[in-house]
């Protein structure tokens, strides 16, 4: 074999290896990058533990025990109640009247479709959470995958990070680094945190004004602070809405005011304490982050999409300049 066949059969055999190893992986591909950003988030931890405690699979450990203690607990909880409140929104609002709201201020054919649409989301919902009961072998079997990589990745965390820097491909490779740990700390505790308290802050303003499935609310609502431009407004005007249909002006007037004063605010006035003005990240970026994510990697992809997204371009404008 000459040089030439034995550099193409060489690549050929890397990319083979390459494409099996993506098949081995693909199943799992959320758990193994959701553990990457659970480790990269809660490696100051690690640090902080391994500055007291020397042995590094005693600090790992009990990192990883922090990450269990502070993710799984609210977890089994929140789930717990989301499955009661799903369908207990289901059953209220599917007793709700639509038809004389639709009829009056919508063509009867478009008020079809508004009709369909409500069930659809409120189908959603109960399907969701009855998968997630229905699946608890296969999450108890993700979660130890999850916890298993987390500990292994903050134990190694040092070297990895350190043999990445060596494969960049710049001269200037610990500054490159530096942007690039700066974006991906912004986007994991800013859009996280974010998420967080404006979820808590729209339960409550729910709880406040007595809408019911508070909790499930506010969960939703959390989630949709990762959507820009529309963010939270997608659960809580509409719920403005619906109690004003309903003749309750007291709690119509004041979950929307809540909603655009409080909830809608947080964003604004967070955002530039937990985001640098460097790491400020496009909207459109984001949103094609948020939805190419979750198509790819289920609801992970809400923080991995526009992560990956944001890293990539900013590759490319390294690569640039």
């Amino acid at each position: 074999m000459n040089p030439q066949e034995h550099k193409y059969f060489k690549l050929i055999f890397f990319i083979a290896v390459a494409y099996l190893i993506f098949l081995l992986i693909k199943p799992f591909i959320s758990i193994v990058l959701g553990s990457v950003v659970l480790s990269y988030a809660f490696y100051p931890v690690y640090k902080r533990i391994n500055t007291k405690v020397k042995n590094e699979h005693l600090c790992s450990a009990l990192t990883t025990i922090i990450i269990f203690l502070i993710i799984l607990l609210p977890l089994i909880f929140v789930l717990n109640v989301l499955t009661v409140e799903s369908i207990s929104a289901y059953q209220t609002i599917k007793s709700q009247d639509f038809s004389k709201f639709t009829t009056t201020l919508l063509d009867e054919k478009f008020s079809t479709y508004i009709q369909e649409i409500i069930n659809r989301v409120l189908l959603f919902f109960v399907e969701v959470s009855s998968k997630l009961v229905l699946s608890i072998p296969s999450i108890a079997l993700n979660f130890f995958l999850l916890f298993f990589l987390i500990y292994y990745l903050l134990k190694d965390g040092k070297i990895i990070a350190e043999n990445l820097k060596a494969y960049l491909p710049f001269s200037n490779k610990q500054e490159i680094y530096t942007r690039f740990d700066k974006l991906t700390r912004a986007l994991i505790y800013g859009t996280i945190l974010i998420a967080i308290i404006q979820g808590i802050a729209g339960g409550l303003g729910f709880l406040i004004f007595k809408i019911p499935s508070a909790i499930l609310w506010g969960f939703a609502m959390g989630v949709a602070s990762f959507i820009p431009l529309v963010g939270t407004a997608i659960i809580w005007l509409p719920a403005g809405i619906f109690k004003l249909i309903q003749g309750d002006l007291v709690s119509g007037i004041g979950i929307i005011l809540f909603g655009a004063l409080i909830v809608g605010s947080i964003d604004n006035l967070v955002r530039p304490y937990l985001v640098s003005a460097k790491a400020k990240v496009h909207p459109a970026v984001v949103l094609l982050g948020v939805l190419g994510g979750l198509k790819l990697f289920g609801f992970t992809g809400i923080i991995i999409g526009p992560l990956f997204l944001a890293l990539a371009l900013e590759f490319i404008r390294v690569k640039t300049t």
